[in-house]
């Protein structure tokens, strides 16, 4: 039907042994490009690949699951490895500017649970628009009742996701952030690339320059 003409310019694999290797082979040769080894969006979208795969096996009709393949696979390798966009995590913390700090500490708490790095708080719109970012000592002391815009500051820095590491690493350090929101021509929030990060690309650079 409608999903087998979508996905027509994909080879249909009869196997699960040929769709792992299939898989398996865009993973290394993503990784072979890639100095830093796979970032936790790969893993985590290896995973989703996987459990496709083992899907498609159990269906007579396997197109319309590996169309799904394909658009997930797409997603992972959207970026260079070596931009913001491939550095970046888009496990980001962020509240919306019509909150109230009462109501913002407590979605803080909650995705405290979650997201491990809490170096930076993203205050972004309703479309995920990033309109600043909230210092935590500003939220926690001001009364429950302020809203989050009266008490956001401005990003010193935003960065596009094609941007080089490098370049990355020295706006950080210039600025001395310890994170740094990416963000889509539009000004949406993808995500965020923290010093943790940035380190790895140094030393590396590093090693490599004095070799």
């Amino acid at each position: 039907g409608g999903a087998m003409a979508q996905s027509e310019h994909l080879p249909i694999y009869k196997a699960s042994h040929d769709l792992c290797l299939y898989f398996e082979q865009i993973v290394r040769n993503f990784a072979r490009y890639h100095k830093y080894g796979l970032g936790s969006d790969l893993r985590d979208g290896a995973r989703r690949v996987l459990r496709l795969v083992m899907r498609a096996n159990s269906r007579r009709d396997k197109a319309p699951v590996l169309l799904e393949i394909r658009e997930e696979i797409e997603e992972l390798l959207r970026y260079d490895p070596e931009t913001a966009g491939g550095l970046m995590t888009a496990q980001v913390v962020t509240v919306r500017a019509d909150t109230t700090a009462g109501a913002a500490i407590e979605s803080l708490r909650r995705q405290a649970e979650e997201i491990q790095d809490f170096s930076q708080v993203y205050v972004v719109d309703d479309a995920d628009h990033l309109l600043g970012v909230l210092p935590i000592k500003s939220l926690v002391t001001s009364r429950a009742d302020r809203v989050v815009r009266d008490l956001m500051e401005d990003t010193e820095i935003r960065v596009p996701p094609e941007l080089d590491q490098e370049e990355v690493a020295r706006l950080m350090s210039r600025y001395n952030v310890p994170a740094v929101p990416v963000v889509d021509p539009g000004g949406k929030l993808l995500g965020q690339v923290t010093f943790d990060d940035v380190i790895d690309v140094v030393e590396a650079e590093t090693t490599e320059d004095l070799l």
